[in-house]
């Protein structure tokens, strides 16, 4: 694995100076990748960045919609720099929510400070049933958060919601605990992340319902985010 990461690591930069030249450059480009071997990308994106203070970083991300909820997508998508202002300036780096592709896609550009940004090309999005609730993000209440890159969905994840919230309408969280994680836990929860979007991002208390579900097949305590479209 070590000879591995050092090839990467080769190719990486000889691509780098291959294409140095270009105003913009696209230095990377991966689909959905485990934890470790996503950090692995983001850490050589970091380095490049750290040796050409002249250039500016983008992270365009391109969601498959059917798979990943969008608030999940754009909580990996802040996740990720997140991840690389440690070390960076964060003025320095910027994200790009590209729109829709057939499989999620992560791009890495360098792009001269004073250059235009990265201009996406997604995949004609598929058409919503806008009158259909529909899943908007997730959070495992029993995983740790150290393992992942995502932002928590009841932090960083709770003004994404309220931005969807602001367009589409009501809101409504399902609560699934499981034999580890109570139903009292979880449903404290909820109640928290409805109070904070009341508090601070003004969404009114009784725009979302909570619901107490049944356990899921994976027996993993889980909050649902789902968005009510307003119906003529």
């Amino acid at each position: 694995m070590p000879k591995l990461n050092l090839i990467l690591s080769i190719l990486f930069f000889a691509t780098i100076a291959a294409l140095s030249g270009l105003a913009q450059t696209k230095i990377d480009s991966y689909g959905r990748l485990p934890t470790d071997d996503e950090s692995a990308h983001l850490d050589r994106f970091r380095i490049e960045l750290a040796r050409r203070p002249e250039m500016r970083g983008y992270v365009v991300g391109y969601n498959n919609d059917s798979t990943v909820p969008r608030g999940a997508f754009l909580r990996r998508l802040y996740g990720d720099r997140a991840y690389l202002n440690r070390g960076l300036e964060p003025d320095r780096l910027s994200v790009i929510d590209g729109g829709y592709r057939d499989n999620l896609t992560i791009e890495l550009w360098i792009v001269p400070a004073d250059a235009k940004p990265p201009v996406p090309e997604p995949a004609p999005s598929p058409v919503r049933d806008r009158t259909k609730k529909f899943l908007f993000d997730e959070e495992c209440l029993e995983c740790s958060p150290a393992v992942f890159l995502d932002l928590s969905a009841f932090e960083s994840g709770l003004g994404f919601y309220a931005a969807e919230l602001g367009r589409e309408g009501r809101g409504e969280m399902i609560v699934r605990p499981s034999r580890t994680y109570s139903s009292a836990q979880a449903l404290a929860d909820a109640r928290r992340a409805r109070r904070k979007l009341a508090r601070e991002f003004g969404i009114a208390q009784n725009r979302i319902d909570i619901k107490l579900a049944k356990r899921n097949k994976e027996d993993v305590a889980i909050v649902e985010f789902w968005v009510i479209p307003r119906t003529k």
